[in-house]
């Protein structure tokens, strides 16, 4: 598996990509919609992984190599995760320089950055994931489908969480959009159960996405 991967970082993911994890800097911007800064992770970084892939036909190299189908999927997943993860905590850093700079504030644009934004960051990746890879092993090659269906979840999830933290006022959006240390310290929950999520919708999404590839003839 460490050689698949280093195949993945080698050849699938473009090193300029890993310029993308800098956006979590976007955190410093003041009153923002701060799930901006992980959209280019997904609809930029991650459907250019498979695009390029498709270009070069990576999927066909991986196959005439001495390994289990399955063993190509998961490098392909950890790869995808590890560069999501490295994506949040980079926005991690940035979110606690923000909070040293700024202090805790209300953010008039969206969700303030608390403990409960990031839970949700983790579930949004776990689905695209989910959605976005299921999708692509069908065929092995389609790309069009996989990027409408996931960036489509993606993008109505971010709606709907905003809606639910900022523009209707309610016990939950004062529960979700507060930065104090007593209100983050109680968000706490919501961050644990999105990693619990996320990893749960890998773990899913790679049993299904390896079914589906090692049904495939290429």
């Amino acid at each position: 598996m460490k050689n698949l991967l280093y195949k993945e970082y080698m050849l699938a993911v473009h090193p300029l990509f890993f310029l993308f994890i800098l956006m979590g800097a976007m955190m410093l911007i003041p009153d923002y919609c701060y799930y901006v800064a992980f959209i280019y992770s997904v609809l930029v970084v991650i459907n250019n992984i498979f695009t390029s892939g498709k270009a070069n036909k990576d999927i066909e190299y991986t196959t005439l190599l001495p390994i289990k189908k399955s063993d190509a999927v998961k490098a392909r997943f950890l790869s995808v995760c590890v560069y999501e993860l490295a994506n949040i905590l980079s926005a991690g850093i940035f979110a606690v320089v923000s909070h040293l700079v700024y202090g805790s504030g209300l953010n008039q644009a969206g969700i303030d950055i608390n403990p409960a934004f990031f839970g949700f960051v983790f579930v949004m990746f776990g689905g695209f994931n989910f959605i976005y890879l299921t999708e692509f092993y069908k065929t092995g090659h389609k790309i069009l489908k996989p990027i409408l269906f996931a960036g489509g979840f993606f993008m109505l999830f971010i709606g709907v969480a905003e809606t639910l933290a900022q523009y209707i006022q309610s016990p939950v959006s004062a529960y979700l959009d507060s930065s104090t240390p007593e209100g983050m310290l109680m968000q706490i929950p919501v961050l644990i159960a999105g990693i619990v999520l996320f990893v749960l919708l890998n773990l899913w999404g790679f049993k299904v996405s390896a079914k589906r590839f090692e049904r495939l003839d290429l």
